[in-house]
């Protein structure tokens, strides 16, 4: 200050000082001195957006005119840090060019906050606070920051951080990116946004045919039938189960159509015939469908070897499935199916199917398995006195000879 002052009176000097006064250790010290020797003092505070504007001149593209916006929304007010996100952005935006824009856009708007919070620790969300955070289910710890910048993250849309965000946190702190980690959470999210792109277009349909009293039907069922065919990878039997009763409904033959459709697509996935779920909630299947469903089911389902019938049904004696499976297995078989096990295999099949003996309430099925499968352990003791031995006290044939008797 004493060195401005000289310049100025001695040498009749204009001497422009430009300074950041929020980085002064001794600012009070400053601007005491400040008054009596700097003549014009200017603030220089321009706006969010006019920091923006500084940072990303012009329309830009998608990229940059995201990066601005996200820029101008959390308030970041440095032109470097602008530049560094969009450098980062641009880098990120190609990588992810094979899925849905929407993880493109999730991308860019978490590596925006997390790359402000690494490069500009000072003014924004600290990064050991947004690793953490819920905004919907916040922790004790966390009061004073929750209080500074919940606001904030819930009107950026950031109440929480997923795996796939910590990957760009890391690559924002490493600099560069890995397209396999990349990958291996983008196409979680990519399936996510086509499943509520798919969800999306159903319910308009179904708010045309139910929010209306003017729009005629046919064109609203030509869309159901064109929608439920192209979006039939992320529709599930709730979706076909509620279309097929409209149609039914309306008397639109196209309802068999529209099952077999489904039928055939979804051939290879069991999941998508499970009507359990359906039930819990209430909805009833007509018994047409039903009976379709179903028949997809069981033509979906793997088939099992004898051998794998019994060693599942010895771990779940009561599976209906099991038990009609091993109920048609002769006694043959069950003689080769025991020489085929040993150690704790056997011992576990031995022991699964010694439970139906002391049920009271034993099914017929149950019981002619335990009748075939002690008629097996009856036939190979005798084929040695070894193996009478070993079957002697197993209590099958005990059981075998108590029922005939």
């Amino acid at each position: 200050m004493g060195y401005i002052s000289q310049l100025r009176d001695d040498r009749k000097c204009k001497v422009v000082l430009i300074l950041n006064d929020e980085q002064l250790e001794d600012k009070g010290e400053f601007e005491s001195y400040l008054e009596k020797v700097v003549d014009l003092y200017l603030r220089f505070d321009p706006s969010c957006a006019e920091i923006a504007d500084i940072a990303i001149p012009g329309d830009g593209d998608n990229i940059a005119a995201m990066v601005r916006q996200h820029a101008i929304l959390l308030g970041i007010k440095n032109v470097r840090v602008i530049w560094k996100i969009l450098a980062l952005a641009k880098q990120v935006a190609p990588m992810l060019a094979g899925y849905s824009f929407s993880v493109t856009m999730d991308a860019v708007r978490t590596i925006t906050l997390l790359a402000w919070s690494y490069l500009q620790p000072k003014g924004a969300p600290p990064l050991d606070y947004l690793k953490r955070v819920n905004a919907y289910n916040p922790i004790k710890e966390d009061a004073d920051l929750d209080l500074k910048w919940r606001d904030l993250l819930v009107q950026y849309r950031y109440t929480g951080t997923s795996a796939f965000d910590l990957t760009l946190l890391e690559a924002v702190q490493n600099g560069y990116f890995d397209q396999s980690r990349l990958n291996a959470h983008a196409k979680e999210l990519n399936e996510a946004d086509m499943y509520r792109k798919a969800k999306e277009a159903m319910r308009e349909l179904w708010d045309d045919l139910h929010l209306s009293f003017t729009k005629p039907i046919k064109p609203i069922l030509d869309r159901f039938v064109e929608v439920f065919a192209s979006e039939l990878k992320y529709l599930d039997l709730g979706d076909l189960v509620s279309v097929e009763r409209t149609f039914r409904e309306l008397g639109d033959p196209r309802a068999e159509e529209l099952v077999t459709l489904y039928i055939r697509e979804k051939k290879d996935e069991p999941a998508a015939f499970d009507t359990d779920r359906l039930y819990e909630f209430g909805r009833e299947l007509s018994p047409e469908l039903l009976k379709r469903i179903k028949e997809a089911e069981n033509a979906t389902k793997p088939k099992r070897t004898t051998d794998e019938t019994v060693m599942a049904l010895a771990k779940n004696i009561t599976d209906p499935e099991l038990l009609a499976e091993a109920a048609t297995i002769d006694v043959e078989s069950y003689v080769q199916i025991l020489k085929g096990h040993e150690g704790e295999e056997l011992r576990d099949m031995l022991a699964g199917l010694r439970r139906y003996m002391n049920l009271i309430d034993a099914t017929p099925e149950m019981i002619e398995i335990l009748t075939r499968f002690a008629k097996a352990v009856k036939e190979i003791g005798r084929e040695s006195a070894i193996n009478q031995y070993r079957t002697r006290n197993l209590g099958f044939i005990q059981w075998l000879e108590k029922k005939e008797a």
